[in-house]
Protein backbone atom coordinates (compact mmCIF):
# COMPACT_ATOMS: atom_id res chain seq x y z
CA UNK A 1 0.00 0.00 0.00
CA UNK A 2 0.87 3.66 -0.09
CA UNK A 3 3.33 4.92 2.53
CA UNK A 4 1.82 7.14 5.25
CA UNK A 5 2.15 10.90 4.88
CA UNK A 6 4.78 11.27 7.59
CA UNK A 7 6.99 8.70 5.86
CA UNK A 8 6.68 10.49 2.51
CA UNK A 9 7.50 13.81 4.19
CA UNK A 10 10.60 12.34 5.84
CA UNK A 11 11.76 10.87 2.54
CA UNK A 12 11.28 14.24 0.84
CA UNK A 13 13.26 16.00 3.60
CA UNK A 14 16.16 13.51 3.54
CA UNK A 15 18.20 15.36 0.85
CA UNK A 16 17.74 18.66 2.68
CA UNK A 17 18.86 17.09 5.95
CA UNK A 18 21.92 15.69 4.22
CA UNK A 19 22.76 19.15 2.91
CA UNK A 20 22.29 20.62 6.40
CA UNK A 21 24.70 18.08 7.87
CA UNK A 22 27.28 18.87 5.21
CA UNK A 23 26.84 22.60 5.83
CA UNK A 24 27.40 22.05 9.56
CA UNK A 25 30.66 20.23 8.77
CA UNK A 26 31.89 23.32 6.93
CA UNK A 27 30.71 25.66 9.70
CA UNK A 28 32.72 23.62 12.20
CA UNK A 29 35.76 23.47 9.93
CA UNK A 30 36.04 27.27 10.04
CA UNK A 31 37.47 26.80 13.56
CA UNK A 32 40.40 24.89 12.05
CA UNK A 33 42.85 23.35 14.48
CA UNK A 34 40.62 23.88 17.53
CA UNK A 35 37.76 21.94 15.93
CA UNK A 36 40.03 19.08 14.88
CA UNK A 37 41.39 18.80 18.41
CA UNK A 38 37.84 18.47 19.74
CA UNK A 39 37.84 21.69 21.74
CA UNK A 40 34.10 22.08 21.09
CA UNK A 41 33.06 18.57 22.14
CA UNK A 42 31.65 19.91 25.42
CA UNK A 43 30.89 23.23 27.08
CA UNK A 44 33.86 22.85 29.41
CA UNK A 45 36.28 22.15 26.60
CA UNK A 46 34.84 25.00 24.54
CA UNK A 47 35.30 27.46 27.39
CA UNK A 48 38.79 26.15 28.00
CA UNK A 49 39.64 26.48 24.35
CA UNK A 50 38.37 30.04 24.30
CA UNK A 51 40.30 30.95 27.43
CA UNK A 52 43.44 29.46 25.95
CA UNK A 53 42.91 30.78 22.43
CA UNK A 54 46.07 32.81 22.78
CA UNK A 55 47.84 29.47 22.76
CA UNK A 56 46.78 28.99 19.13
CA UNK A 57 49.24 31.65 18.09
CA UNK A 58 51.80 28.91 17.54
CA UNK A 59 49.43 27.22 15.06
CA UNK A 60 50.19 28.51 11.58
CA UNK A 61 47.82 28.89 8.64
CA UNK A 62 48.91 25.59 7.08
CA UNK A 63 48.06 23.70 10.27
CA UNK A 64 44.60 25.26 10.31
CA UNK A 65 44.12 24.43 6.62
CA UNK A 66 45.27 20.84 7.22
CA UNK A 67 42.66 20.61 9.97
CA UNK A 68 40.00 22.04 7.64
CA UNK A 69 40.79 19.39 5.04
CA UNK A 70 40.77 16.60 7.63
CA UNK A 71 37.34 17.70 8.87
CA UNK A 72 35.76 18.14 5.42
CA UNK A 73 37.58 15.66 3.21
CA UNK A 74 38.71 18.44 0.87
CA UNK A 75 42.14 18.73 -0.72
CA UNK A 76 44.33 21.74 0.05
CA UNK A 77 43.98 22.81 -3.60
CA UNK A 78 40.20 23.02 -3.07
CA UNK A 79 40.66 25.80 -0.50
CA UNK A 80 41.05 28.99 -2.51
CA UNK A 81 40.94 31.59 0.27
CA UNK A 82 41.68 31.19 3.94
CA UNK A 83 41.95 33.87 6.56
CA UNK A 84 42.52 32.33 9.98
CA UNK A 85 43.23 35.49 11.94
CA UNK A 86 40.17 37.52 12.89
CA UNK A 87 40.11 41.27 13.41
CA UNK A 88 37.32 43.39 14.81
CA UNK A 89 34.48 43.41 12.26
CA UNK A 90 36.14 40.73 10.09
CA UNK A 91 35.79 37.13 11.35
CA UNK A 92 38.05 34.31 10.18
CA UNK A 93 36.71 32.63 7.04
CA UNK A 94 37.49 30.47 4.06
CA UNK A 95 36.29 29.85 0.50
CA UNK A 96 36.51 26.36 -0.99
CA UNK A 97 35.06 24.16 -3.69
CA UNK A 98 33.24 21.09 -2.34
CA UNK A 99 32.78 18.95 -5.44
CA UNK A 100 31.05 16.13 -3.56
CA UNK A 101 28.22 18.52 -2.68
CA UNK A 102 28.42 20.65 -5.82
CA UNK A 103 29.04 23.76 -3.71
CA UNK A 104 31.25 26.79 -3.62
CA UNK A 105 31.47 27.20 0.16
CA UNK A 106 31.98 30.42 2.07
CA UNK A 107 32.39 29.52 5.75
CA UNK A 108 32.52 32.15 8.50
CA UNK A 109 33.95 31.33 11.92
CA UNK A 110 32.03 32.08 15.10
CA UNK A 111 33.30 33.87 18.20
CA UNK A 112 36.75 32.54 19.04
CA UNK A 113 38.96 35.52 19.91
CA UNK A 114 38.95 38.88 21.63
CA UNK A 115 38.52 40.55 18.23
CA UNK A 116 35.34 38.51 17.69
CA UNK A 117 34.02 39.63 21.06
CA UNK A 118 34.47 43.25 19.96
CA UNK A 119 32.36 42.45 16.90
CA UNK A 120 29.72 40.84 19.13
CA UNK A 121 29.61 43.92 21.33
CA UNK A 122 28.98 46.23 18.39
CA UNK A 123 25.33 45.33 18.80
CA UNK A 124 23.41 48.47 17.85
CA UNK A 125 20.43 47.98 15.54
CA UNK A 126 21.20 49.04 11.97
CA UNK A 127 18.54 49.61 9.28
CA UNK A 128 18.55 46.96 6.57
CA UNK A 129 16.41 46.51 3.48
CA UNK A 130 16.02 43.45 1.26
CA UNK A 131 14.52 43.19 -2.19
CA UNK A 132 11.39 41.07 -1.75
CA UNK A 133 11.75 39.53 -5.22
CA UNK A 134 15.36 38.53 -4.48
CA UNK A 135 14.20 36.99 -1.22
CA UNK A 136 11.56 35.01 -3.08
CA UNK A 137 14.03 33.85 -5.72
CA UNK A 138 16.45 32.72 -3.03
CA UNK A 139 13.88 30.58 -1.20
CA UNK A 140 11.79 29.53 -4.17
CA UNK A 141 13.31 26.09 -4.63
CA UNK A 142 12.60 25.09 -1.04
CA UNK A 143 9.48 27.10 -0.23
CA UNK A 144 7.79 28.51 -3.31
CA UNK A 145 5.08 30.29 -1.33
CA UNK A 146 6.67 31.27 1.96
CA UNK A 147 8.92 34.10 0.88
CA UNK A 148 6.39 35.45 -1.61
CA UNK A 149 3.88 35.72 1.22
CA UNK A 150 6.50 37.46 3.36
CA UNK A 151 7.24 39.93 0.58
CA UNK A 152 3.59 40.68 -0.16
CA UNK A 153 2.84 41.29 3.49
CA UNK A 154 5.81 43.49 4.37
CA UNK A 155 7.30 45.00 1.21
CA UNK A 156 7.08 48.75 0.75
CA UNK A 157 5.97 50.31 -2.56
CA UNK A 158 9.59 50.20 -3.75
CA UNK A 159 9.57 46.41 -3.41
CA UNK A 160 11.89 46.24 -0.39
CA UNK A 161 11.37 44.60 3.00
CA UNK A 162 12.84 46.67 5.83
CA UNK A 163 14.03 45.90 9.32
CA UNK A 164 17.07 46.13 11.60
CA UNK A 165 20.14 43.93 11.99
CA UNK A 166 23.15 43.60 14.31
CA UNK A 167 25.54 46.40 13.32
CA UNK A 168 28.70 44.39 13.99
CA UNK A 169 27.51 41.48 11.90
CA UNK A 170 26.52 43.81 9.07
CA UNK A 171 29.92 45.52 9.10
CA UNK A 172 31.54 42.09 9.09
CA UNK A 173 29.37 40.97 6.18
CA UNK A 174 30.41 44.04 4.18
CA UNK A 175 34.09 43.32 4.85
CA UNK A 176 33.63 39.66 3.98
CA UNK A 177 31.92 40.55 0.72
CA UNK A 178 35.06 42.45 -0.32
CA UNK A 179 37.30 39.61 0.87
CA UNK A 180 35.56 36.61 -0.69
CA UNK A 181 34.22 38.02 -3.97
CA UNK A 182 37.37 37.44 -6.08
CA UNK A 183 37.73 33.80 -4.96
CA UNK A 184 34.00 33.10 -5.40
CA UNK A 185 34.03 34.68 -8.86
CA UNK A 186 37.02 32.58 -9.91
CA UNK A 187 35.37 29.37 -8.69
CA UNK A 188 32.10 30.25 -10.42
CA UNK A 189 34.04 30.61 -13.67
CA UNK A 190 35.69 27.23 -13.12
CA UNK A 191 32.59 25.44 -11.81
CA UNK A 192 29.59 27.18 -13.41
CA UNK A 193 27.12 24.56 -12.18
CA UNK A 194 28.16 24.78 -8.52
CA UNK A 195 25.91 26.65 -6.12
CA UNK A 196 27.25 29.20 -3.64
CA UNK A 197 26.57 28.18 -0.03
CA UNK A 198 27.37 30.52 2.87
CA UNK A 199 27.59 28.92 6.32
CA UNK A 200 28.68 29.74 9.84
CA UNK A 201 28.10 29.15 13.53
CA UNK A 202 27.08 31.69 16.18
CA UNK A 203 28.58 35.05 15.19
CA UNK A 204 29.50 33.35 11.93
CA UNK A 205 25.91 32.26 11.29
CA UNK A 206 24.43 35.73 11.66
CA UNK A 207 27.21 37.23 9.56
CA UNK A 208 26.82 34.49 6.95
CA UNK A 209 23.09 35.20 6.63
CA UNK A 210 23.77 38.89 6.00
CA UNK A 211 26.63 38.09 3.63
CA UNK A 212 24.32 35.83 1.62
CA UNK A 213 21.78 38.65 1.46
CA UNK A 214 24.42 41.10 0.22
CA UNK A 215 25.69 38.62 -2.37
CA UNK A 216 22.19 38.27 -3.79
CA UNK A 217 21.16 41.93 -3.35
CA UNK A 218 24.25 44.20 -3.12
CA UNK A 219 22.12 47.30 -2.49
CA UNK A 220 20.39 45.74 0.52
CA UNK A 221 22.03 47.82 3.24
CA UNK A 222 22.55 51.03 1.27
CA UNK A 223 19.00 51.52 0.02
CA UNK A 224 17.70 54.73 1.66
CA UNK A 225 14.79 54.39 4.01
CA UNK A 226 11.49 55.58 2.66
CA UNK A 227 10.67 58.90 4.28
CA UNK A 228 7.61 58.81 6.45
CA UNK A 229 5.05 61.57 5.95
CA UNK A 230 4.77 63.99 8.85
CA UNK A 231 2.14 63.00 11.36
CA UNK A 232 -0.54 65.56 12.27
CA UNK A 233 -0.37 66.84 15.83
CA UNK A 234 -2.57 65.12 18.35
CA UNK A 235 -5.63 67.14 19.23
CA UNK A 236 -6.47 67.35 22.88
Amino acid sequence: GEAPGWARAQAADAPLLGEAVRAMVHARAAFGYAALRGHFASVGRALGGFALSGGYKHVDAEAHTTALCALTGLQPSDVRLRRWGATALLPAHYVAIDRSAGWIVVSVRGTHSAADVLTDLHAAAHPFALCATACAASAGARDPGGCDAFGKADARPDGRVRGSVHAGMLASARALLRSVTPAVAQLRAEEPHAGVVVVGHSLGAGTAALLAALMRDPAADVCPLVAQPPQPPLSG
